[in-house]
């Protein structure tokens, strides 16, 4: 008949209703524990911290020793 006809197109419609609500449950839950970072573990945001202060001297280095070799050079050229 018409209206079975009409049930399963729209039983397949109630499914995805339900499916987008779920998922929007789903969204709403929070992403992670307390206790907890982006990458799963626990002290993970103390060693990206580590990290950046490791960076941080390692440019602070880096632009030190240009410097230097930037003044040696100066000096080699004006005493040659």
């Amino acid at each position: 008949t018409t209206f079975e006809a009409l049930e399963r197109p729209l039983g397949h419609l109630d499914e995805g209703i339900r499916d987008v609500i779920a998922g929007k449950r789903v969204m709403k839950q929070s992403l992670f524990d307390a206790g907890t970072t982006a990458s799963g573990r626990p002290h993970a945001d103390h060693e990206h911290q580590r990290n950046q202060k490791l960076i941080a001297i390692a440019i602070l280095a880096a632009g030190s020793a240009w410097l230097f070799a930037l003044i040696a050079l100066l000096v080699a050229l004006l005493l040659r």
